[in-house]
């Protein structure tokens, strides 16, 4: 069997497979991930509590338990913090896919390119829609992640 047989089959089997299960495969899959990512912020959780008031004999000469103390509740917050943000943004990630937010960006990207009638027309489209995709995808990031931001630096880091 030739390479180019083996492309057609594998086309052949890729095409076979439904668009939703490969769209719940992604879901369970970034699901999964987030909740073992979870299970180790609860278990460093555990580990702050458990190790209060208690000052670790390697860090005796180097700080007191007062500086201890306070670095123990600051990666308290941290872990608070860290463990709700993931979660927001997994259910952003989850509406993002469930209403294809990526597929009608991308389909957005068309008449912006054309809008603003810069691109030259010798280049490749593909490009110029690649970069004003991924303009459009930090724009968005970035403004879904403003509350967390703000919250991080002027309520965490205080």
């Amino acid at each position: 069997m030739g390479i180019g047989e083996q492309i057609t089959q594998l086309q052949t089997m890729f095409e076979s497979i439904p668009p939703t299960s490969i769209y719940w495969t992604i879901i369970v899959c970034i699901w999964v991930e987030y909740l073992f990512e979870l299970y180790l912020c609860i278990r460093q959780r555990r580990i702050y509590f458990t190790s209060a008031n208690k000052l670790p004999t390697p860090l005796k000469d180097h700080m007191t338990l007062e500086t201890f103390e306070k670095a123990r509740v600051y990666g308290i917050d941290k872990n608070n913090f860290s463990i709700v943000s993931e979660f927001y943004g997994m259910v952003v990630l989850t509406a993002l896919l469930h209403y294809e937010g990526l597929y009608k960006g991308w389909v957005l990207t068309g008449p912006m390119l054309s809008g603003f009638g810069y691109w030259p027309a010798t280049w490749d489209v593909e490009i110029g829609r690649s970069i004003c995709f991924s303009i459009l995808a930090m724009l968005f990031n970035n403004t879904v992640g403003i509350p967390l931001s703000i919250y991080s630096t002027f309520v965490l880091e205080e």
